[in-house]
């Protein structure tokens, strides 16, 4: 099975992001792919719903999408996060330089500026019932869910030997106390 996140985080960092940046690529891609569960992402490695650019030196056609045009598809997750680097994220900034430079700038923890420079740039579109502001707080909360899921699976897989040990101590010690308390309320012992 892959393991998207890894490969987004070092296909990120390969290609000149920071730590924090390769994260927020994560939440960005989990968010709105689902976890990874969309079709997109299962059947064309497209870990960001791109369409299909034939200026694009990763991508291929794939599927159609309801608008009638082609998704993108990779051959790898790390064909996804170079294309989304070098396509999307290696254009002019508003401030000059780059658009990579730029989002490498933005703050640990920092998940607002980050949807707002996505939202400004035209990553993605407000729905007619939202104001800007709000699209751009809804993408900032799906993305704020994503980086604790993150953390939280994270810290459970580096201590799941211990919660394992920790949870059978208790379970033992909670089986115990229930023999002894029964015993001792039929006076065995």
């Amino acid at each position: 099975m892959i393991n998207y996140n890894q490969e987004i985080y070092d296909g990120a960092v390969n290609n000149g992001a920071t730590s924090w940046l390769a994260k927020l690529l994560i939440a960005q891609s989990r968010f709105e792919t689902g976890d990874y569960g969309n079709n997109q992402s299962k059947t064309n490695n497209n870990i960001f719903g791109f369409k299909y650019s034939p200026n694009s030196q990763y991508a291929k056609k794939g599927n159609t999408s309801p608008e009638g045009d082609p998704y993108a598809k990779y051959e790898t997750i790390n064909d996804a996060i170079g294309d989304y680097i070098n396509r999307w994220m290696l254009l002019n900034s508003k401030q000059g330089g780059t658009r990579l430079e730029e989002f490498n700038q933005i703050p640990e923890g920092d998940t607002l500026t980050f949807a707002t420079k996505l939202k400004d740039y035209g990553y993605y579109h407000t729905p007619s019932n939202e104001t800007k502001q709000q699209s751009i707080d809804n993408y900032k909360r799906g993305l704020d869910a994503k980086l604790k899921r993150m953390v939280v699976v994270d810290w459970y897989f580096a201590n799941k030997k211990t919660i394992k040990t920790t949870a059978f101590v208790f379970l033992g010690v909670g089986i115990v106390a229930s023999i002894l308390y029964i015993l001792k309320k039929r006076k065995v012992i």
